[in-house]
């Protein structure tokens, strides 16, 4: 991939996120434009590289980019629907890197591990998940099941990518995409935290932002 080209993603990507955190929550649904467009430059840096090596693997990677970038929309319009997207994306994901590397055994470890983290730290707030549902969209025995699956497609992810790294002998190549995973889902955990806790805080939205930005470019770039 051309250097330049992917330092200008990276920049454009920095620009249009600082643009949405700085105007979120002051002017409306339309600062959800430069929340999309800073997700767009992760989709053209994977375009560009898929269109030098055309595998299956970089073609997946590009579409869970995509997915990613219409969820982000959708999870401030419709909840539901923004979350289904993103699992959807994380199967992506992990169709891609099975690709790649393949599975093995503690692939399986990884897994359990990163759910595991995840049950622990936040199972104690599932019953919160109940009145989230006030508009009743779905059941709610179907609500609360939804967010206890999702994590499993995001600890998917993670143990791919952490898989990926351990299989390659921790190629270099092999380690953006280790440690975006692990910031997806450290991005989500700190998403779901704020979501139950109600902490409004600005830096946490900053932290959220960085940690999520940097782990759809990580992996798929």
């Amino acid at each position: 991939m051309n250097q330049t080209f992917l330092i200008l993603t990276i920049l454009g990507m920095v620009f249009f996120g600082s643009i949405y955190g700085g105007l979120k929550g002051k002017i409306g649904n339309g600062v959800l434009v430069f929340k999309a467009l800073a997700t767009l430059m992760t989709v053209l840096a994977a375009f560009a590289g898929v269109r030098a090596n055309n595998s299956m693997s970089g073609w997946l990677m590009v579409g869970g980019a995509v997915l990613c970038m219409v969820a982000d929309v959708l999870l401030e319009l419709v909840l539901l629907a923004g979350v289904a997207v993103f699992a959807l994306a994380h199967l992506l994901f992990i169709a891609g890197y099975a690709c790649r590397y393949g599975m093995e055994w503690y692939t399986l470890i990884l897994f359990a591990t990163g759910y595991l983290i995840f049950f622990v730290g936040l199972g104690k707030y599932l019953p919160e998940a109940k009145k989230m549902n006030r508009k009743k969209m779905v059941p709610d025995a179907v609500y609360l099941t939804g967010a206890a699956i999702y994590p499993a497609f995001l600890c998917g992810t993670a143990a791919m990518a952490l898989s990926g790294l351990i299989k390659s002998g921790f190629s270099l190549s092999a380690i953006p995409g280790a440690i975006g995973g692990v910031c997806f889902m450290i991005s989500d955990y700190i998403l779901a935290w704020r979501t139950f806790t109600k902490r409004k805080e600005r830096k946490y939205s900053l932290i959220l932002l960085i940690f999520y930005y940097s782990a759809v470019y990580l992996l798929v770039c």
